[in-house]
């Protein structure tokens, strides 16, 4: 064998080992980006899933004929059970609006006497924990004021 061919195996040992390096960086890079799109994935799930059981939650609170103001919480069952939600049911003033001068009196009667100076807000949050990392999602929305029992207030009182 000649000089040459001894420097030619010594080349190839210094390539295979910079190959080798080179392919345990990226299936390390890949398997973290593995990782991050199982994380997202089931991530998507939970919200998913949490817009369900918001819907859910809605659901059984606008079933109520009148809803007074209160403060729920529990844990979900079954196959939701890593999910709890705390639910606020709760009267909001609402700002008495400037009616123009150019309005008819009878139609500003009207409006003085029908208009409700609050309405219901019911505040829905639902918490859960993946990946040991705790998540939470606040849904809100509005009531009439009519499916508002409201012990010891004039309907008509800010």
């Amino acid at each position: 064998m000649t000089s040459t061919g001894r420097a030619l195996r010594g080349y190839i040992l210094v390539e295979t080992v910079v190959a080798m390096a080179i392919l345990a960086v990226s299936s390390v890079a890949l398997q973290r980006s593995v990782q991050t799109a199982i994380q997202a994935r089931g991530l998507a799930q939970d919200y998913i899933t949490v817009r369900f059981l918001f819907n859910q939650l809605l659901s059984e609170i606008e079933m109520q004929p009148v809803l007074k103001e209160q403060r729920r919480q529990g844990k979900f069952k079954g196959i939701n059970e890593r999910f709890s939600y705390v639910w606020i049911v709760k009267r909001v003033p609402v700002p008495v609006p400037e009616i123009p001068s150019t309005v008819k009196p009878e139609v500003r009667q009207q409006i003085e006497t029908q208009f409700k100076k609050y309405m219901g807000r019911v505040q829905i949050t639902i918490s859960w924990s993946r990946a040991g990392l705790k998540q939470e999602v606040i849904s809100e929305t509005l009531i009439s004021p009519e499916r508002m029992w409201l012990p010891g207030f004039d309907r008509d009182t800010p």
